[in-house]
Protein backbone atom coordinates (compact mmCIF):
# COMPACT_ATOMS: atom_id res chain seq x y z
CA UNK A 1 0.00 0.00 0.00
CA UNK A 2 2.90 2.49 0.91
CA UNK A 3 4.50 1.34 -2.39
CA UNK A 4 1.46 2.03 -4.51
CA UNK A 5 0.95 5.38 -2.46
CA UNK A 6 4.11 6.50 -2.98
CA UNK A 7 4.02 5.91 -6.41
CA UNK A 8 0.67 7.90 -6.71
CA UNK A 9 2.52 11.30 -5.35
CA UNK A 10 5.54 10.63 -7.51
CA UNK A 11 3.34 10.61 -10.24
CA UNK A 12 0.80 13.63 -9.41
CA UNK A 13 4.14 15.66 -8.44
CA UNK A 14 5.28 15.22 -11.75
CA UNK A 15 2.37 15.80 -13.18
CA UNK A 16 2.14 19.53 -11.46
CA UNK A 17 5.80 20.23 -11.92
CA UNK A 18 4.55 19.35 -15.96
CA UNK A 19 2.05 21.85 -15.96
CA UNK A 20 4.18 24.09 -13.76
CA UNK A 21 7.05 24.13 -16.55
CA UNK A 22 3.99 24.89 -18.97
CA UNK A 23 2.43 27.49 -17.55
CA UNK A 24 6.23 29.52 -17.56
CA UNK A 25 6.11 31.32 -20.48
CA UNK A 26 2.44 32.30 -19.57
CA UNK A 27 3.66 33.67 -16.28
CA UNK A 28 6.78 35.28 -17.53
CA UNK A 29 3.89 37.35 -19.75
CA UNK A 30 2.33 38.32 -17.08
CA UNK A 31 4.52 39.64 -14.82
CA UNK A 32 6.12 42.02 -18.13
CA UNK A 33 2.90 43.53 -18.48
CA UNK A 34 2.64 44.18 -14.21
CA UNK A 35 6.40 45.37 -15.16
CA UNK A 36 5.28 47.75 -17.81
CA UNK A 37 2.03 49.04 -15.84
CA UNK A 38 3.85 49.54 -13.05
CA UNK A 39 7.03 51.79 -14.60
CA UNK A 40 3.95 54.03 -16.57
CA UNK A 41 2.57 54.14 -12.89
CA UNK A 42 5.61 55.53 -11.35
CA UNK A 43 6.61 57.26 -14.79
CA UNK A 44 3.52 59.37 -14.47
CA UNK A 45 3.68 60.09 -10.96
CA UNK A 46 7.07 61.39 -11.34
CA UNK A 47 6.49 63.37 -13.99
CA UNK A 48 3.48 65.20 -11.89
CA UNK A 49 5.91 65.26 -9.33
CA UNK A 50 8.54 66.89 -11.18
CA UNK A 51 6.44 70.10 -11.55
CA UNK A 52 5.97 69.32 -15.59
CA UNK A 53 3.21 67.13 -15.25
CA UNK A 54 -0.77 67.75 -16.93
CA UNK A 55 -4.39 68.09 -15.06
CA UNK A 56 -4.83 64.49 -17.74
CA UNK A 57 -2.09 63.08 -15.99
CA UNK A 58 -3.45 63.88 -11.95
CA UNK A 59 -6.48 63.68 -13.18
CA UNK A 60 -5.94 59.56 -13.68
CA UNK A 61 -3.80 58.94 -10.48
CA UNK A 62 -6.48 60.40 -8.63
CA UNK A 63 -8.78 58.21 -9.97
CA UNK A 64 -6.78 55.38 -9.61
CA UNK A 65 -5.66 55.96 -6.13
CA UNK A 66 -9.60 56.36 -5.11
CA UNK A 67 -9.99 53.15 -7.13
CA UNK A 68 -7.11 51.15 -4.97
CA UNK A 69 -6.58 52.32 -1.68
CA UNK A 70 -10.13 52.15 -0.30
CA UNK A 71 -9.38 47.96 -1.02
CA UNK A 72 -6.29 48.28 0.74
CA UNK A 73 -7.62 49.19 4.00
CA UNK A 74 -9.91 46.15 3.87
CA UNK A 75 -8.64 43.33 6.52
CA UNK A 76 -10.94 40.55 5.00
CA UNK A 77 -10.16 38.58 1.98
CA UNK A 78 -10.76 40.92 -1.03
CA UNK A 79 -10.65 39.05 -5.14
CA UNK A 80 -8.85 40.04 -8.31
CA UNK A 81 -12.27 41.39 -9.19
CA UNK A 82 -11.92 44.04 -6.91
CA UNK A 83 -9.11 45.65 -9.07
CA UNK A 84 -10.56 45.76 -12.00
CA UNK A 85 -11.95 49.74 -11.91
CA UNK A 86 -8.47 50.36 -11.28
CA UNK A 87 -7.47 48.77 -13.96
CA UNK A 88 -8.82 50.97 -16.40
CA UNK A 89 -6.66 53.95 -15.09
CA UNK A 90 -3.77 52.32 -15.39
CA UNK A 91 -4.70 51.18 -19.10
CA UNK A 92 -5.03 55.23 -19.01
CA UNK A 93 -1.55 55.60 -17.01
CA UNK A 94 0.36 53.52 -19.98
CA UNK A 95 -1.49 55.62 -23.07
CA UNK A 96 -0.34 59.26 -21.42
CA UNK A 97 3.26 57.66 -21.11
CA UNK A 98 3.31 56.07 -24.51
CA UNK A 99 2.10 59.20 -25.74
CA UNK A 100 4.28 61.30 -24.03
CA UNK A 101 7.45 59.08 -25.36
CA UNK A 102 5.97 59.54 -29.22
CA UNK A 103 5.51 63.56 -28.78
CA UNK A 104 9.07 63.46 -27.42
CA UNK A 105 10.84 61.54 -29.96
CA UNK A 106 8.45 63.06 -32.98
CA UNK A 107 10.47 65.49 -34.53
CA UNK A 108 8.94 67.68 -37.83
CA UNK A 109 10.82 71.12 -37.46
CA UNK A 110 14.94 71.21 -37.01
CA UNK A 111 14.66 74.05 -34.62
CA UNK A 112 13.14 71.20 -32.17
CA UNK A 113 16.70 69.51 -32.83
CA UNK A 114 19.10 72.48 -32.06
CA UNK A 115 18.93 73.23 -35.93
CA UNK A 116 18.87 75.66 -38.70
CA UNK A 117 16.30 75.26 -41.53
CA UNK A 118 17.79 75.63 -44.34
CA UNK A 119 16.14 78.49 -46.43
CA UNK A 120 17.58 78.73 -49.49
CA UNK A 121 18.34 81.86 -51.37
CA UNK A 122 16.02 85.01 -51.53
CA UNK A 123 13.14 82.99 -49.71
CA UNK A 124 13.48 80.90 -52.67
CA UNK A 125 13.59 77.40 -50.60
CA UNK A 126 16.75 76.46 -52.56
CA UNK A 127 14.93 75.99 -55.78
CA UNK A 128 16.88 76.80 -58.93
CA UNK A 129 15.25 78.43 -62.20
CA UNK A 130 14.65 75.58 -63.83
CA UNK A 131 12.90 73.53 -60.69
CA UNK A 132 10.69 76.44 -60.36
CA UNK A 133 10.25 76.33 -63.75
CA UNK A 134 9.11 72.42 -63.73
CA UNK A 135 7.11 73.14 -60.59
CA UNK A 136 4.89 75.46 -62.62
CA UNK A 137 4.63 72.98 -65.87
CA UNK A 138 3.21 70.48 -64.14
CA UNK A 139 -0.50 70.07 -63.99
CA UNK A 140 -2.55 71.98 -60.93
CA UNK A 141 -4.21 69.13 -58.79
CA UNK A 142 -7.52 68.22 -59.17
CA UNK A 143 -9.34 70.26 -56.12
CA UNK A 144 -12.82 69.01 -54.32
CA UNK A 145 -14.31 72.28 -55.01
CA UNK A 146 -17.54 72.86 -53.08
CA UNK A 147 -20.71 72.49 -55.40
CA UNK A 148 -23.31 74.19 -53.43
CA UNK A 149 -25.73 71.73 -53.68
CA UNK A 150 -29.44 72.72 -53.13
CA UNK A 151 -30.73 71.35 -49.75
CA UNK A 152 -33.91 69.79 -51.13
CA UNK A 153 -31.51 66.92 -52.92
CA UNK A 154 -30.07 66.23 -49.25
CA UNK A 155 -32.71 63.28 -48.32
CA UNK A 156 -31.55 61.59 -51.42
CA UNK A 157 -28.08 61.76 -50.08
CA UNK A 158 -28.62 60.60 -46.65
CA UNK A 159 -30.30 57.47 -48.37
CA UNK A 160 -27.97 56.78 -50.42
CA UNK A 161 -25.30 57.42 -47.17
CA UNK A 162 -27.37 54.47 -45.57
CA UNK A 163 -27.33 52.06 -47.84
CA UNK A 164 -23.47 52.35 -48.37
CA UNK A 165 -23.28 52.13 -44.55
CA UNK A 166 -25.38 48.74 -44.75
CA UNK A 167 -23.40 47.68 -47.37
CA UNK A 168 -19.71 48.59 -45.86
CA UNK A 169 -20.26 47.66 -42.16
CA UNK A 170 -22.64 45.14 -42.46
CA UNK A 171 -21.72 43.32 -45.71
CA UNK A 172 -17.77 43.52 -44.53
CA UNK A 173 -19.06 41.55 -41.49
CA UNK A 174 -20.85 38.83 -42.75
CA UNK A 175 -18.86 37.75 -45.28
CA UNK A 176 -17.19 35.06 -42.99
CA UNK A 177 -20.53 33.74 -42.50
CA UNK A 178 -21.56 33.61 -45.62
CA UNK A 179 -18.92 31.67 -47.01
CA UNK A 180 -18.64 28.58 -44.25
CA UNK A 181 -22.51 28.85 -44.68
CA UNK A 182 -22.37 27.97 -48.52
CA UNK A 183 -19.98 25.20 -47.77
CA UNK A 184 -16.34 26.46 -47.90
CA UNK A 185 -14.22 25.66 -45.37
CA UNK A 186 -12.82 27.57 -42.95
CA UNK A 187 -9.56 28.12 -43.99
CA UNK A 188 -11.14 29.19 -47.12
CA UNK A 189 -13.29 31.41 -45.70
CA UNK A 190 -10.81 33.17 -43.69
CA UNK A 191 -8.40 33.60 -46.98
CA UNK A 192 -11.02 35.29 -48.75
CA UNK A 193 -12.23 37.20 -45.66
CA UNK A 194 -8.56 39.03 -45.59
CA UNK A 195 -8.16 39.23 -49.47
CA UNK A 196 -10.88 41.69 -49.03
CA UNK A 197 -9.26 43.20 -45.89
CA UNK A 198 -6.19 43.65 -47.98
CA UNK A 199 -7.84 45.39 -50.93
CA UNK A 200 -9.87 47.68 -48.48
CA UNK A 201 -6.74 48.97 -46.88
CA UNK A 202 -5.06 49.21 -50.59
CA UNK A 203 -8.04 50.61 -51.89
CA UNK A 204 -8.36 53.60 -49.16
CA UNK A 205 -4.79 54.77 -50.43
CA UNK A 206 -5.25 54.82 -53.94
CA UNK A 207 -9.05 56.10 -54.33
CA UNK A 208 -8.37 59.51 -53.00
CA UNK A 209 -5.26 59.70 -55.66
CA UNK A 210 -8.02 57.89 -58.10
CA UNK A 211 -10.81 60.63 -57.30
CA UNK A 212 -8.24 63.83 -58.00
CA UNK A 213 -6.36 62.41 -61.23
CA UNK A 214 -10.05 61.58 -62.94
CA UNK A 215 -12.36 63.61 -60.96
CA UNK A 216 -14.73 62.50 -57.86
CA UNK A 217 -18.27 61.78 -60.25
CA UNK A 218 -15.62 59.38 -62.60
CA UNK A 219 -13.88 58.00 -59.94
CA UNK A 220 -17.24 57.35 -57.91
CA UNK A 221 -18.15 54.90 -61.09
CA UNK A 222 -15.34 52.97 -61.43
CA UNK A 223 -15.52 52.19 -57.44
CA UNK A 224 -19.28 51.77 -57.24
CA UNK A 225 -18.73 49.60 -60.56
CA UNK A 226 -16.26 47.42 -57.99
CA UNK A 227 -18.22 47.86 -55.28
CA UNK A 228 -21.93 46.11 -57.17
CA UNK A 229 -19.99 43.42 -59.50
CA UNK A 230 -18.39 42.24 -56.23
CA UNK A 231 -21.15 42.18 -54.79
CA UNK A 232 -23.06 40.76 -57.21
CA UNK A 233 -20.38 37.70 -57.10
CA UNK A 234 -21.07 37.10 -53.63
CA UNK A 235 -24.80 36.15 -54.59
CA UNK A 236 -23.05 33.56 -56.63
CA UNK A 237 -21.17 32.20 -53.55
CA UNK A 238 -24.04 29.23 -53.89
CA UNK A 239 -21.98 27.57 -57.05
CA UNK A 240 -19.65 26.51 -54.64
CA UNK A 241 -16.59 28.04 -57.06
CA UNK A 242 -13.66 29.02 -54.35
CA UNK A 243 -12.11 31.25 -57.67
CA UNK A 244 -15.16 33.13 -57.98
CA UNK A 245 -16.05 33.91 -54.62
CA UNK A 246 -12.44 34.93 -54.10
CA UNK A 247 -12.92 37.64 -56.99
CA UNK A 248 -16.26 38.92 -55.41
CA UNK A 249 -13.93 39.05 -52.35
CA UNK A 250 -11.57 41.07 -54.08
CA UNK A 251 -13.80 43.41 -55.57
CA UNK A 252 -16.06 44.41 -52.59
CA UNK A 253 -13.15 45.23 -50.23
CA UNK A 254 -12.23 47.78 -53.39
CA UNK A 255 -15.69 48.73 -53.50
CA UNK A 256 -15.86 49.47 -49.50
CA UNK A 257 -13.37 52.19 -49.76
CA UNK A 258 -16.47 54.44 -51.05
CA UNK A 259 -17.66 54.02 -47.25
CA UNK A 260 -14.37 55.93 -45.96
CA UNK A 261 -13.01 58.09 -48.32
CA UNK A 262 -16.11 58.92 -50.48
CA UNK A 263 -18.10 59.46 -48.24
CA UNK A 264 -15.68 62.11 -46.67
CA UNK A 265 -15.47 63.54 -49.90
CA UNK A 266 -18.98 63.62 -51.14
CA UNK A 267 -19.67 65.31 -47.72
CA UNK A 268 -17.32 68.31 -48.84
CA UNK A 269 -17.90 68.63 -52.36
CA UNK A 270 -21.97 68.19 -51.78
CA UNK A 271 -22.67 70.34 -49.10
CA UNK A 272 -24.99 73.65 -49.13
CA UNK A 273 -22.68 76.75 -48.29
CA UNK A 274 -22.49 77.11 -44.82
CA UNK A 275 -23.85 74.04 -43.62
CA UNK A 276 -20.30 71.84 -44.35
CA UNK A 277 -19.87 70.85 -41.09
CA UNK A 278 -23.49 69.94 -40.90
CA UNK A 279 -23.72 67.81 -43.87
CA UNK A 280 -20.45 65.85 -43.03
CA UNK A 281 -21.91 64.82 -39.87
CA UNK A 282 -24.90 63.92 -41.72
CA UNK A 283 -23.39 62.13 -43.81
CA UNK A 284 -21.32 60.06 -41.21
CA UNK A 285 -24.40 59.51 -38.96
CA UNK A 286 -26.52 58.18 -41.71
CA UNK A 287 -23.37 55.58 -42.31
CA UNK A 288 -23.40 54.79 -38.70
CA UNK A 289 -27.32 54.08 -39.16
CA UNK A 290 -26.85 51.91 -41.84
CA UNK A 291 -24.34 49.64 -40.15
CA UNK A 292 -26.45 49.60 -37.23
CA UNK A 293 -29.43 48.20 -38.99
CA UNK A 294 -27.59 45.89 -40.77
CA UNK A 295 -26.02 44.06 -37.94
CA UNK A 296 -29.49 42.04 -36.98
CA UNK A 297 -31.06 42.69 -40.36
CA UNK A 298 -28.88 39.55 -41.65
CA UNK A 299 -30.06 37.26 -39.11
CA UNK A 300 -33.81 38.08 -40.02
CA UNK A 301 -33.48 37.66 -42.98
CA UNK A 302 -31.89 34.34 -42.80
CA UNK A 303 -34.66 32.94 -40.40
CA UNK A 304 -37.13 34.32 -43.04
CA UNK A 305 -35.02 32.60 -46.09
CA UNK A 306 -32.82 30.02 -44.87
CA UNK A 307 -29.92 31.79 -46.56
CA UNK A 308 -27.56 34.90 -46.17
CA UNK A 309 -27.17 34.63 -49.68
CA UNK A 310 -30.78 37.20 -49.68
CA UNK A 311 -29.15 39.64 -47.50
CA UNK A 312 -26.25 40.10 -50.57
CA UNK A 313 -29.33 40.45 -52.75
CA UNK A 314 -30.52 43.23 -50.69
CA UNK A 315 -27.04 45.05 -50.09
CA UNK A 316 -26.80 44.72 -54.05
CA UNK A 317 -29.95 46.57 -54.68
CA UNK A 318 -28.91 48.78 -51.83
CA UNK A 319 -25.41 49.76 -53.68
CA UNK A 320 -27.24 50.41 -56.94
CA UNK A 321 -29.59 52.78 -55.53
CA UNK A 322 -26.83 54.62 -53.94
CA UNK A 323 -24.94 54.44 -57.24
CA UNK A 324 -28.09 55.80 -59.23
CA UNK A 325 -27.83 58.68 -56.62
CA UNK A 326 -24.69 59.72 -55.72
CA UNK A 327 -23.70 59.65 -59.29
CA UNK A 328 -26.98 61.41 -60.71
CA UNK A 329 -26.25 64.06 -58.49
CA UNK A 330 -22.89 65.07 -59.78
CA UNK A 331 -24.07 64.67 -63.53
CA UNK A 332 -27.04 67.35 -62.93
CA UNK A 333 -24.32 69.67 -60.93
CA UNK A 334 -21.63 69.21 -63.60
CA UNK A 335 -24.48 69.51 -65.96
CA UNK A 336 -25.52 72.94 -63.97
CA UNK A 337 -21.81 74.40 -64.01
CA UNK A 338 -22.02 73.55 -67.23
CA UNK A 339 -24.37 73.89 -69.58
CA UNK A 340 -23.10 73.94 -72.99
CA UNK A 341 -21.63 71.15 -72.26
Amino acid sequence: MNVTENKNEATETTATATAAKKKLPLWGKILLVVVIVLAALVGLLWHQVSGRGSRQGAGVLILYGTQLIPWMLVTRCTFLYHYFPSSMFCLAALALVLGAITFALLRNDPRDLGLKPYEGKAGEGGKTADSRNADEDKPARKRHANRDLSPKAMPLLLVAMVAIGCASVGGGNYLAVLFTSEGFSAESAAAMVAISGACLTVAKLASGVVFDRVGTRNGSIAFFALYIGGTAILCLSDMGNTGLAGAGAFMFGLGMSLGTVGISIWSIELAPRGKETRTIKNFQVCYALGGFIFTFLPGFLTEAFGTYLVSYASLLAMLVVAAVIVIGVYTATDKRANPDA
